[in-house]
């Protein structure tokens, strides 16, 4: 972790932008969250990076962590103020992530921080 975060101030104090995105458009933020790195992304949100930024997906960083079961930087990102209603592309949630992909303990806290258990997505077959 120190390692990553060593590199990453490097990169950022070289010009690198919080905002740089690879060719799926995620962001620093989007891959520490989908990686399950809480400290990580706290310190990313601490520098300014977007926790709702949206990816090719549509994806926020909240919906890669809830679909991988990263309950510690949910929580993270939730304490800083991400959007728990977003909807990707195909109009899930943080809480369709988590519940499809069967991260119990996520989708509990989604809940507990307001996600709305009424809403449907689409079947991206259909």
């Amino acid at each position: 972790m120190r390692a990553t975060r060593t590199r990453l101030c490097t990169r950022l104090g070289s010009g690198a932008s919080l905002e740089d995105r690879n060719k799926n458009q995620e962001t620093p933020l989007n891959l520490a969250c989908a990686d399950g790195k809480a400290d990580l992304a706290h310190f990313l949100i601490d520098r300014g990076s977007d926790i709702n930024f949206r990816d090719n997906d549509s994806f926020i960083p909240l919906h890669a962590t809830s679909r991988w079961g990263h309950v510690d930087v949910a929580r993270v990102l939730l304490d800083c103020g991400s959007d728990v209603s977003a909807c990707d592309k195909q109009s899930r949630t943080p809480l369709h992530q988590a519940l499809r992909h069967g991260h119990l303990e996520v989708s509990r806290l989604l809940i507990e921080s307001g996600a709305d258990v009424t809403t449907s997505g689409k079947d991206p077959s259909a």
